[in-house]
């Protein structure tokens, strides 16, 4: 599978947000973004020095892996889905008898 492309943020973090200077924000920023990335916490949380920006990082590091555990799940069974498809089309491609327009007979 492709590495993901995008990630979902809720609004109702803007309100906890405004707790946070403008320099704490970018940080935080930063940070989400360099997760969104690697998708490895324990890195990006190394990087962080300041206690809010740490906490606000792990709430919504949280919330993304959340949502990047449920969009797999679609994916596999989209996955599934259309295997479980392809299978059927073969199947009753297989079992439709060829004509021989000729003769009008069965092959």
């Amino acid at each position: 599978m492709s590495r993901k492309q995008s990630f979902i943020l809720y609004a109702d973090v803007a309100t906890k947000l405004e707790l946070l200077d403008m320099v704490q924000r970018g940080k935080l920023m930063t940070a989400i973004f360099a997760f969104a990335n690697s998708w490895d916490q324990k890195a990006v949380l190394a990087t962080v020095e300041d206690p809010l920006v740490e906490m606000m990082f792990l709430f919504i590091s949280e919330s993304m892996l959340r949502e990047k555990e449920k969009w797999e799940l679609v994916c596999q069974k989209r996955s599934e889905a259309g295997k479980a498809s392809a299978q059927k089309k073969k199947a009753a491609k297989e079992a439709v008898p060829v004509r021989d327009e000729e003769t009008c007979t069965e092959m």
